[in-house]
Formats: structure tokens, sequence, C-alpha cells
């Protein structure tokens, strides 16, 4: 009887706990009569014979499957209304009867708003369980492996990629910038408010498609495809403040937007790390999530895998304020570090009941921190120098546009330059012309520095990250009664921009040597 449903309307005492807390279709009493997943079961309990209702949802007494349940309800309401207008032209009594009010949206998390959670876990930690325990009967799951499929769970909605892609006859598998657009689409045209919570199971492929999604669409940001080739801090950049307005979107539509994610590898070099693995998905979940577990289902000394996962919790912004009579505030985390059981009920009972955080618990503890090795350490410094190799990057493609720009600001000054000339020297054939007059000499040609060659010192001050003193005590080498960068003579600002870019050259040189080591 594990894997038994009994219908919402059934009337069992003996078997209460197996009742559904709600009908899959919405039906009411009257409509659950006909209703097509009902099916009459037969079964043996503590030596008594019972027949029971039982739930068959998303299947149908005769074996099929209901693949939209709003499609069959609304037949359902057209059907009814047409026997209505029937029984009306034949003179018979209509009995109206009031709808069933949709239930009340209460909070999901006593009170405490949670807005974003993640889950992440090895195969068989319980991330689709989790998800579809929040509040199943008003949660819009989103399948995107048909993870959920054999639970029997009762969804307000649930979206399956797979039969989605059987109904409109797709035999090709999409690709993870289909799969984007397709999961943008519904979270762009839900109604707000309609669902409690929106789980997405899991997150992975949206995010690759997300990526190849903003590649073909640099122009939707300011940039072109060649500036994310040259520069991949531009990509990322833009990658990361597109999700973030997206997730932003989907908190607001709903009171909870969960998702799971897939474990990787830890990599270093071309090479994963043994025992090393981490959650996937780009820093941007991480930032903006409330709260962040990481499920586990270790078996004991004996081999016995726990019923319901325990966790670590990677992040949390739970916390309970207070405020003393002195007006001094304190917050006190509601969830300790470890999760003895990691389930959406566990959690609701520590928001109402915070654990004491100078008497926790064994179970409620980390494990004790252990000594990061060599190689670890490597890998640790390996990830910071590929954080500032980013950054870098970022910098010296603005210095770089800077320069392109100045080159493009020179070579059309030289074009006006030589037209003048030839006009002038054309003239200058004519007995009867007039003498040209001179053209106005450029600050360079007066021995002053050019806006161009300002550009371009500020901007290698930028990149070496030079405060304002240090800046007017660099210049005043040059000139000691020199206040302004203008003030610099041509031969001063070229000596200037020599020194600051060998600055800048061997500052690469030695952050690629740190990474390579």
């Amino acid at each position: 009887m594990d894997d038994l449903s009994l219908c919402k309307y059934s009337k069992s005492r003996v078997l209460w706990d197996l009742v559904l807390y709600s009908c899959p279709l919405s039906l009411n009493a009257t409509d659950a009569k006909k209703c097509p997943c009902k099916k009459r079961a037969y079964l043996t309990h503590n030596n008594t014979d019972l027949r029971v209702n039982s739930c068959l949802f998303p299947a149908t007494w005769r074996g099929d499957k209901i693949r939209d349940p709003d499609r069959f309800r609304a037949a359902l309401d057209a059907k009814k209304k047409k026997g209505k207008d029937k029984m009306a032209e034949t003179g018979t009594q209509v009995i109206e009867t009031k709808s069933v009010e949709p239930a009340e949206h209460l909070p999901l998390w006593g009170g405490t708003k949670i807005p974003i959670i993640g889950v992440s876990g090895e195969k068989g930690s319980g991330k689709t369980l989790f998800l579809s325990s929040i509040r199943p009967q008003s949660t819009l799951m989103i399948d995107l492996e048909d993870s959920s499929a054999s639970y029997n769970i009762p969804f307000a909605k649930r979206i399956s990629l797979y039969d989605e892609m059987a109904e409109k006859n797709i035999t090709v598998i999409p690709k993870p910038l289909e799969m984007f657009i397709w999961f943008r689409d519904i979270i762009t045209n839900v109604e707000p408010g309609l669902y409690d919570n929106l789980s997405a199971d899991p997150l992975s492929d949206i995010e690759s498609g997300l990526v190849d999604w903003v590649k073909e669409n640099p122009a939707e940001f300011g940039h072109t495809a060649n500036q994310y080739e040259k520069a991949a801090g531009i990509l990322w950049g833009d990658v990361k403040s597109y999700w973030k307005i997206l997730l932003g979107m989907v908190s607001a539509k709903f009171q909870t937007f969960s998702f799971s994610t897939h474990m990787g590898a830890v990599w270093k070099g071309s090479a994963p790390v043994p025992g090393k693995r981490k959650p996937k998905g780009k820093d941007t979940l991480m930032e903006l999530a409330s709260l962040y577990l990481l499920l586990e289902r270790k078996p004991d000394a004996n081999g016995k895998v726990p019923e319901k996962p325990t966790a670590i919790v990677l992040k949390s912004r739970l916390a309970v304020t207070e405020i003393d009579k002195d007006g001094e505030v304190s917050h006190h985390p509601i969830l300790p570090p470890n999760l003895p059981v990691a389930t959406p009920a566990a959690i609701r009972a520590y928001i109402k009941s915070p654990p004491n955080y100078k008497k926790l618990k064994k179970g409620e503890l980390l494990a004790p921190e252990e000594v990061l090795s060599e190689d670890e350490k490597l890998l640790l410094q390996h990830e910071i120098a590929e954080s500032e190799k980013e950054t870098a990057e970022i910098q010296l493609s603005r210095l770089e546009r800077m320069q392109d720009g100045a080159k493009a600001q020179a070579a059309t000054r030289q074009k006006q330059a030589t037209a003048t000339a030839a006009v002038t020297l054309k003239e200058q054939v004519k007995p009867e012309a007039k003498p040209t007059p001179a053209p106005e000499p450029t600050p360079e040609a007066n021995g002053l520095v050019t806006p161009e060659k300002i550009a371009t010192l500020e901007g290698q001050r930028d990149m070496l990250k030079i405060g304002a003193k240090m800046w007017l005590a660099i210049m005043r080498k040059r000139n000691p009664k020199l206040e302004d960068i203008s003030e610099l003579t041509a031969e001063e600002a070229e000596e200037l921009r020599e020194r600051m870019w060998d600055k800048i050259t061997a500052s690469k040189m030695d952050q690629e040597g740190k990474t390579k080591k």
C-alpha cells in the first residue's frame, strides 16, 4: 500500500492517512462521482477485506493519461453547462449550486519570507521530493527530467518538458537554448499570485541555454559579438545581470521560487580533483538565494539509508531580529549550520522555534573543518587568480576601446590636414590666388598634451588603481609646479605613458606566472 492514494472524498476511516489532501483535478464532491482517475480497489488490511476508492491521477481507470488537467476541467464545465441548457429547454427544474472557492493562499513559511530556495545534492539525495513537499497543491512544477512523474504528487499544475515534446511530436532532443526560451516564456506568461511556489527541477540546462541566448543577442546589452569574443568578462557580466532580472521577475510572481541543481566536479587545470564536488550553476544563484541547502542521504555504519535527507546550510538569510529596551539590535539565525532532517516541514518548525546557538544539538553541528591540503591550497589560489584575470580582462578591454577611439580621431584629423594641404597647394599654383591662412596650431604642435593622450593616461591610471594623491605626486616628478594632467607637455605625457604601460605589462606577466604555478 506504499504507493496507494485514496480519493480526496474517500470516507475510509481505517486508511485515513492515505486520503489525498486535495483533489489533483480540483473537482468538488459532486463532480468527483464521475472522476476518470477514480477506481475501486480491493485490499486486505489487518486481516480485514476493504473496498476503497483509489486515485490513479494522472492516469485514468482506462489506462489513459491526463496531460492537461486545466483543459480537462474546462471540458467538464462546458459539458455541465450544456446539460443545464438542455434541461432548461425541456422545462426540467434546474437547481443552482454554489461553486467551490479556491483555497486561500496562506503564507508558505509561517510569515517569514523566503523568496528563492536552492537545493543541490548527489543522485538520490532527495532534491525532487524536497521541492515537491513545499506545498504541492499550490505549486507550479516545471519538470525538465520527469523526476516527479512517478511520485503521484497532486501539484496545482505540473509542466513536463517531455510531455510537451510528445504532444508536439518533437523527436529531436531540445538544445539548452530552446529549453531556456521555453522556460522564459512560462515565467513571463504565468499570472502573478496564481501559485504560491514555482519549482524548477533541475535548473542546470536552463542556465546553459541562458549563456547561449546572451551570446546570440549581444545587441540587447549594447555590445557586439566581437566584444564577447575578445573579452569574456563582458559576456559573463551581461549573463549575470540578465539572470538577476529574470529571477527577480520570478520571485515577484510567487511567494517562493525553488530550484534544484546537480553536483559537479571541482576542476584543477584540465583534470577533476578526486573526491571534491560542488553544486553546479552560476554564482548568481548563490548570490540571490535566501536559502541554499546541500542535501545528503548517507548510509550509516550498517548500510541503512535514512528515509529523509540531512542538509548542510550553504547559505541562509533567515534570522530573527530583536531590539532590546536600550535600542540595541541583534539578529539570531533561524536555522542551525546543519539540518538533521531537511524537509520543508522541518524548516517551518525551526521558523516557529529557532535553535539556541549556544546549545546546538549534535546533529545540528557541522563536522570539524578539515585542514586544507597543499593541492587544495593551490586550487584555491588558482580560483582567485582566475577571478582577478577576469577583472583585468574587463579593464584591458576598456583601455583598448579608448585607444581605438583615439586612433580613429587621429586618422580623421590626418585626413582633414591632408585635404587642407592639397587645397592650399592648388591655390598657390594660381598667380591671382591670395595666400591661404595657416591652420590653427594643434596642442601637440605647440608641445602640449592632446585630449586623446590624457584619456589614455587616465585609463592606465585606473587599471593600476592609483589614487589621486599618488597620481599628483607622479605628475609632479615631471613638473614640480604642475596641478593638472593637462599641463603636461607632449614629451612628458609620452614618457609617462611608456612608464605606465611597462608597469601594466609587468603586472599581467606576474599574474600569469602565479596562475601557471
